[in-house]
């Protein structure tokens, strides 16, 4: 299969790109798809897999016995293991903990073990824009009874309920959970209900764990946000234009925050 990220079509991560940005961000990263992998990436992977898929985890992932994954001894030690992605101590350590932690939560562990669908990739047409649209969630789970639950792993910095929303907001969670509802209703049908959860683990120890579900009031506003980013990317794909975020030139005002002078205080 050719590989997610770059295939064509309406991700979530190129919508967040226009949402925070404009329409030439989000040629920009269409046209250019996330290239090679960081260290930061190959935690991220690795923390999800931990999570999600332990048995994987275990065979596709290794302690590199260096401090930095760079370097000759690094080179040597990804040549004598092919198809193994290599992790320092610490970043192995910190993934099996976060694994261990998810999955014997007594919220988010029945999740996480009973669903059916593990990182499942879904391609869809948009009746509304004929937009190609693509997927790929951390979890499904089929409860009955035309039930499905829409789960993502999300790291975060804590799991305070407040922190929570403001990253959540901060960075684009609902828009992203928006899009892939609309995939997973065109996937099984519009007779479904698909609940959307969010399990949010802390990044640092002691790992606690939070399963946050998105009232229909988010997901109400978030599909009204989607649906207007796509009517975007719609128009600026017929029209072949894709402005960046100002169009004429622009005026600096005085910042709000900004402490009066002594000049202004003697006025």
């Amino acid at each position: 299969m050719t590989d997610y990220f770059k295939r064509p079509g309406v991700r979530s991560t190129l919508l967040k790109a226009l949402r925070s940005g404009s329409p030439l961000h989000y040629r920009h990263a269409a046209d250019n798809p996330q290239a090679g992998r960081t260290a930061s990436r190959t935690n991220f992977q690795a923390n999800h897999c931990a999570v999600l898929e332990p048995e994987r985890f275990a065979t596709d992932y290794a302690v590199f016995p260096g401090k930095t994954r760079r370097g000759k001894a690094w080179d040597a030690w990804q040549a004598s293991h092919p198809g193994v992605e290599g992790l320092t101590a610490a970043g192995h350590a910190e993934a099996t903990a976060i694994g261990l932690a998810v999955r014997s939560h007594h919220a988010a562990g029945p999740i996480v073990c009973n669903a059916q669908h593990i990182e499942m990739e879904h391609e869809w047409r948009d009746e509304k824009t004929g937009l190609s649209c693509l997927l790929k969630a951390d979890l499904v789970l089929e409860m009955g009874s035309h039930r499905v639950l829409l789960g993502d792993l999300k790291g975060v910095e804590s799991t305070d309920h407040r922190t929570i929303q403001r990253q959540s907001y901060r960075l684009g969670y609902p828009l992203q959970m928006a899009h892939y509802r609309a995939g997973i209703q065109a996937k099984y049908g519009a007779h479904y209900r698909v609940d959307v959860a969010i399990i949010a683990v802390e990044t640092r120890p002691p790992h606690d764990v939070a399963v946050v579900y998105l009232s229909d009031e988010v997901m109400t506003h978030a599909e009204t946000e989607w649906r207007d980013l796509m009517s975007i990317i719609a128009e600026c794909t017929e029209t072949g234009i894709w402005p960046g975020r100002h169009t004429s030139a622009q005026v600096m005002d005085m910042p709000s925050w900004l402490e009066p002078t002594f000049s202004d205080s003697r006025n």
